[in-house]
């Protein structure tokens, strides 16, 4: 393989064949026009910044030793103190590489913003203490008005949060720390009502003031700038700094620009303007692609490709929680319904709008950082087949279970549990026996005001339609929730001081009767199996009791069950239904078993105690037959391809980072090492495997993070290791973990229940101590063994938990205790693994979802949040900057610009762009390499001659591939389109005049024969006398009587006077002349009725274009078959043609007609009289 070195000596000498063209770097000018990159060079500066070197650490072997020696000489400090080290101050060891370096990246240092992260990695909060303001960009006391509004509110809420828990421990009984609580809410409140009459008083001001301050320029300069706006960031003038996008970034929000690309990658803006819990735009039939044009592109060039390759399409969402992305792909999923799907009317989207509606409210909840977070992760996948949409999917990740028993301080529970406490009724809720319960009272749910829950019963409405339209029983979710709530206020005491019954005489004792009833099954039942615990004794069941603690964790089990289990249904539910195969009753809604097509209409539970009777003698079963699934397995093996939109968790830090923070990170490094490989590792090892030379990319490798991880001697592999041990515990954990890991640069020790991990976002500590217990994820059998039949007169909770009866110690089937709380996935049939961790289930589906996207063609939106306080408008640079560098946006900006990420084939690049040839060659394989660089020669010509820039047009060409930049790959696409419309346009030219001059020949044609008509006409009429057809008689002509004559003798014709005495002679009205006969469907001869069919021969050629012939000639014989409905025709067959022919052509032959002429009868053909 030649070298750069050739490569240059090549260009230089003018050579015919191009190898590499206008790669723009310091160490490698093979530009076309040398003169584009040599005045740089000479100079010793790039036109793009910094020409630093960067080596990526996969291609230096020594770099990842001397990276961890400069990383713990670093950190070295923080051991000492126990502190975490901060992610970015950590400078990267960057080497010199050993290989030849072509230099593609073009970044500026991160060091060009301030550092504004705690140790943790995160923005510091200290601005928020004190009551202090925000500064975004200006410090107008407007502004700060606002910001401290919310400031003071969350300050007003955190404090009455923990007066009301105060009070809660204390019994009702005031205390002195209550009482100052109390004082400061007070205070608090005060202040924000007097902050709150102060912005509505100069209400006016404020908004003049956001349009003249807080926009920071005028409404020319918002003109002018809108102008200096690019779609693409690789079109940027001046040097592609870090600076430069966030400037950019800020002036596309300004303009309501939320998006922009990166060439094929997509940056979405989050900039607050809706509220994420709204979903009515998301049901409505009005279109949102107007608003959202770069969505619109994105699902356009998917659905093409889709169509060209067959191949499996797949949009990836990434960015940290807050960023958008959920509402992202919810819009996409409407905009493909509208503009690919088939419409907003069809099924398939009220269905798919439906599950979005019914499953928003279970799978979202406040967290530190966002609002309304999304917990669970989804894969939405649409099929096709032969261009029509066959069935969809929808696959989930659940993880956050924990979150319903243990809310963190400063977040909330699901949003369902306050939509269920607002929207429920008065009659509703004795039915469920919540009357008397708020978030107040409810252990399972953080303190809010009811004003804030205002505005959910309108939500809580849309849910409850959502859940109707699916085919749920709305009696049966709610049965559960309620039940789940009401388990939360259980208590248990010692069974020495209380008998080991729940503590309070109408209290706890209350609440499980009230859950027992909801849940279909006996107070005591139920109070028995959270009290207990079976054993086997030498074969016999032997019962003890359990300690409060262990009861407390037996009743939190059972809650995080219930709801995982009824999502886990209510999914598979919508699956069912987006395969086509669910039908829905009127009076009767179910929920499917399983995903082979089951499904169940649970009845209303009774309490066990007051009904023995068989459940299922009043449920109503109905199970599709098994030629259903084999019509459904067939048709999805007949899908030609599928559009999936796969939206993950985000990367998140909180103030107690547990299992949930570690799962949603490792998901977080996941897609991050799944987009370097695709985008930048793909890039670089083609470019060495075709062309030899090694390119550094300059991006940050996560591989070693995730190593740490999922290695076999990484934490998650020791966490599970410890899980299935039954004596694991937390400290066996942590030694083990840094025994292992401590001299890993990317892991830090901090105490004896904590450790760090330095994430591709930042530095996480996270909280051991209750992470074994977590990833067991264990429910007790003698808490599944009440929800029997038997026991159970609830016939949907008795459904959810069928599996676990069928494979339970009783029936031969797992091992004590070893029922999980959480379902392995959403469609699977197969009994979980009971040997398997949560975490383990959490790795299985994630690489499973990767699989199907590495699978697939790939396409990337980078969500970034604009600032953390959710506020409309405002633009945190801190923020953002820390999100770009996260994100890889600017090493994917440098790649676009002066790299090589698009690979085409040689083949594949001729086929494409041959039409750039006039002569279009054959491209073969033996000269397909030199027909390559032609057509870019060409190009390169077309562009020169063009106004368009070729500064960043870069590409190179190997044995196998064509590499080209993404400046080089939009001006190709460019130029083809411009050829492809100019030959379309002489081509419909050609098409438009051949079909001209047919038309004009026929009628031209017609033309003259109409002329000779006339003319024929004419010479008739000017004759001197008329010829007679008799053959005896008087030949003398007999004009009519009172007609006038012209002096020559001949009789005027068309005279009006002539015409109306005429009219009188025979008694005709002029004015209503009679009407024309039908045609006969027969022919008259002579004195004789001749019945069709009949055999005619032509007498004279009759001209017809619809023939292939064009012209029955003279002699020929036709079949007269019927009368024509045209005047003198009949309607004649010839050759399977059949055809309008004028009797006066023809003569009849058969059948011979007898013809009277007095003297007897004679034989012979004769024409039609």
């Amino acid at each position: 393989m030649a070298s750069l070195q050739a490569v240059k000596s090549r260009q230089q000498t003018n050579a015919q064949h191009t190898t590499v063209g206008n790669v723009n770097s310091p160490t490698s000018n093979a530009n076309h026009h040398g003169s584009r990159s040599k005045s740089y060079q000479e100079n010793g500066h790039h036109p793009h910044g910094d020409t630093t070197p960067i080596v990526n650490h996969r291609h230096d072997g020594n770099s990842r030793q001397k990276r961890i020696e400069n990383r713990r000489q670093q950190e070295s400090p923080d051991r000492e103190n126990n502190t975490p080290s901060n992610s970015n101050s950590t400078k990267r060891q960057k080497s010199s590489s050993h290989h030849e370096i072509i230099n593609l990246n073009r970044r500026s240092t991160k060091d060009s913003l301030p550092n504004h992260t705690t140790n943790h990695g995160r923005p510091s909060d200290s601005h928020h203490e004190n009551n202090d303001l925000i500064t975004v960009n200006n410090g107008s006391d407007i502004v700060n008005l606002i910001h401290q509004l919310v400031i003071l509110r969350k300050k007003f809420a955190k404090l009455q949060d923990e007066c009301k828990e105060k009070l809660r421990l204390n019994g009702g009984a005031s205390s002195d720390e209550a009482t100052a609580s109390e004082t400061e809410c007070t205070t608090i409140f005060k202040e924000l009502n007097s902050i709150e009459e102060m912005i509505s008083s100069i209400k006016s001001l404020v908004v003049d003031y956001n349009a003249e301050y807080n926009w920071e320029t005028s409404v020319t300069d918002q003109n002018e700038q809108t102008k200096s706006l690019v779609d693409d960031l690789i079109h940027m003038p001046g040097p592609h700094t870090e600076d430069a996008v966030i400037k950019m970034l800020h002036m596309r929000l300004k303009a309501k620009e939320l998006h922009c690309r990166i060439g094929p990658v997509l940056i979405a803006l989050n900039g607050y303007w809706k509220n994420g819990r709204d979903l009515h735009w998301l049901t409505s039939d009005s279109p949102v692609s107007k608003d959202y044009p770069y969505l619109l592109n994105i699902i356009y060039e998917a659905s093409r490709r889709l169509q060209e390759t067959k191949r499996p399409q797949v949009i990836i969402l990434s960015g940290e929680s807050g960023s958008g992305k959920t509402f992202t792909s919810r819009l996409m999923t409407k905009m493909f319904f509208e503009h690919v799907g088939g419409g907003l009317s069809s099924e398939m989207y009220k269905n798919v709008a439906a599950a979005i509606t019914a499953l928003a409210p279970l799978t979202t909840a406040k967290v530190d950082t966002n609002l309304d977070s999304s917990r669970v992760g989804y894969f939405t996948e649409i099929a096709f087949s032969e261009g029509l949409i066959v069935s969809g999917k929808l696959t989930y990740v659940s993880l956050d279970q924990t979150r319903i028993t243990a809310t963190l301080k400063g977040e909330g529970n699901y949003h369902i549990f306050y939509h269920l406490l607002s929207g429920l009724s008065q009659e509703e809720k004795v039915k469920f026996y919540l009357q008397g319960y708020t978030t107040r009272n409810l252990a399972y749910l953080s303190s809010k005001d009811f004003e804030e829950l205002n505005p959910n019963k309108l939500a809580f409405n849309k849910w409850k339609a959502a859940l109707s339209l699916l085919g749920i029983k709305f009696t049966d979710v709610v049965h559960i929730l309620a039940a789940i709530l009401l388990l939360g206020n259980v208590q248990f005491s010692d069974p020495d001081e209380k008998d080991h019954k729940s503590s309070g005489s109408n209290g706890s004792s209350t609440e499980v009767k009230s859950a027992a009833r909801n849940l279909g099954v006996s107070g005591i039942s139920l109070f028995r199996c959270l009290t207990t615990r079976t054993k086997l004794i030498r074969g016999q069941p032997v019962r003890s009791l359990n300690t409060p603690e262990v009861s407390k964790a037996a009743c939190n089990a059972l809650a995080m069950t219930l709801y995982a289990r009824m999502l886990s249904a209510i999914i598979r539910r919508v699956n069912l239904l987006l395969r086509g195969h669910a039908t829905q009753t009127k009076n009767a809604s179910s929920l499917s078993s399983d995903s082979a097509g089951s499904s169940v209409s649970s009845t209303e539970p009774k309490d066990a105690s007051e009904s023995n009777k068989n459940p299922n003698e009043h449920s109503h079963f109905k199970r599709f037959p098994s030629t259903d699934l084999k019509k459904q397995s067939n048709l999805l093996k007949g899908c030609t391809g599928s559009l999936g939109i796969l939206d993950m968790y985000g990367f998140e830090i909180t103030n107690t980072n547990r299992l949930e923070q570690l799962c949603i990170n490792f998901c977080s490094e996941t897609i991050q090492h799944f987009y370097n490989t695709h985008l930048f590792e793909s890039t670089a090892d083609a470019f060495r495997n075709d062309i030899g030379m090694e390119i550094d990319l300059g991006y940050v490798n996560n591989t070693p993070c995730i190593e740490l991880l999922i290695s076999p001697i990484g934490i998650l592999s020791i966490l599970n290791q410890e899980c299935l041990n039954p004596r694991g515990d937390t400290e066996t954990f942590i030694s083990k973990i840094k025994a292992e890991h401590d001299d890993n640069c990317w892991f830090s020790k901090q105490s004896d229940s904590e450790f760090g991990i330095i994430h591709h976002h930042g530095d996480v500590l996270y909280d051991s101590s209750d992470l074994i217990t977590s990833n067991r994820d264990i429910i007790s059998d003698d808490v599944i063994s009440i929800f029997r039949s038997q026991n159970c007169s609830f016939d949907f909770l008795t459904h959810l938990f069928s599996q676990d009866l069928r494979s339970s110690r009783g029936n031969g089937g797992l091992p004590a205790n070893s029922h999980r709380i959480t379902s392995s996935s959403s469609d699977s049939n197969d009994t979980t693994d009971y040997r398997r961790t949560f975490l383990q289930d959490f790795q299985l589906q994630i690489d499973n979802l990767l699989k199907m996207a590495a699978e697939a063609d790939s396409y990337f939106i980078r969500c970034i949040r604009t600032n953390t306080n959710e506020v409309p408008n405002v633009f945190d640079r801190v923020t953002v900057a820390r999100q770009l560098r996260a994100l890889e946006v600017l090493e994917t900006l440098n790649l676009m610009t002066s790299g090589l990420p698009y690979q085409l084939p040689l083949l594949t690049f001729i086929s494409r762009y041959r039409c750039f040839c006039s002569n279009n060659p054959d491209g073969g394989v033996e000269n397909s390499r030199h027909l390559c660089e032609a057509i870019l020669n060409i190009f390169l010509e077309r562009l020169d001659q063009s106004k368009l820039s070729s500064e960043n047009v870069n590409w190179a060409v190997g044995d196998n591939f064509v590499f080209l930049s993404e400046d080089a790959m939009q001006y190709l696409e460019y130029m083809r389109n411009i050829l492809r419309e100019q030959a379309t346009v002489i081509i419909q030219a050609l098409v438009r005049m051949y079909i001209c001059r047919k038309a004009y020949k026929k009628m031209k044609s017609s033309q003259e024969m109409r002329n000779k008509s006339r003319r024929s006409l004419l010479n008739n009429s000017k004759s001197k006398t008329r010829q007679s057809s008799l053959s005896d008689g008087d030949n003398t002509r007999h004009p009519v009587p009172n007609s006038p004559t012209t002096p020559n003798g001949n009789v005027v014709i068309c005279d009006e006077d002539v015409i109306q005495k005429t009219c009188e002679l025979y008694g005709f009205n002029a004015a209503t002349p009679p009407s024309i006969p039908q045609s006969r469907p027969y022919a008259v001869i002579g004195n004789s009725r001749i019945e069709f069919p009949q055999t005619r021969i032509m007498r004279q050629p009759f001209r017809h274009d619809d023939l292939p012939w064009k012209v029955i000639r003279v002699g020929e014989t036709v079949t007269a078959i019927a009368a024509s409905p045209k005047a003198g025709c009949f309607l004649g067959e010839y050759r399977g043609y059949r055809l309008h022919i004028p009797r006066r052509l023809t003569e009849i032959i058969s059948p011979s007609p007898t013809i009277s002429n007095g003297s007897g009868s004679k034989k012979g053909s004769v024409s039609d009289i």
